[in-house]
């Protein structure tokens, strides 16, 4: 009886060593993606103050990423431009099959719900900002 409940907390403790691992590794992935987007707002900041460009900044609500499976979501991006508010938001943008650090030949990137702002459709032909 006392090798069947030490081999069961033994499982148990391997499943749930197993299961840490797992979000571990996928929260890591997370925040990397989030600390590539703060690179790319500093960028663009630099850029900004040297007359480059305007000041866009990329903001989001929740990044889901799944290492392994190669699957990493970033949830309601918006895009924002000094002085002109939000010019666009996309509701997802979802990246599948890519290895991190490595060119990819394969693999699939899909945006669901791009909307311009009201502005930015008025650039746009009549066709396309209905």
């Amino acid at each position: 009886m006392q090798k069947k409940v030490l081999l069961g907390g033994i499982i148990g403790i391997v499943i749930a060593a197993g299961v840490g691992v797992y979000h571990y590794v996928n929260y890591k992935a997370g925040a990397l993606i989030a600390e590539q987007i703060q690179v790319i707002n500093e960028s663009y900041a630099v850029m900004a103050t040297e007359g480059l460009m305007p000041g866009v900044a990329l903001s989001y609500k929740r990044i889901s990423a799944n290492y392994w499976r190669n699957d990493y979501r970033i949830y309601d991006l918006a895009v924002n431009v000094a002085g002109l508010g939000v010019l666009l938001d996309v509701a997802a943008i979802q990246v599948k099959g890519f290895k991190p650090g490595t060119l990819a030949d394969q693999g699939e990137v899909s945006i669901d719900g791009v909307k311009l702002a009201q502005g930015m459709q008025l650039l746009l032909p009549p066709r396309l900002g209905g």
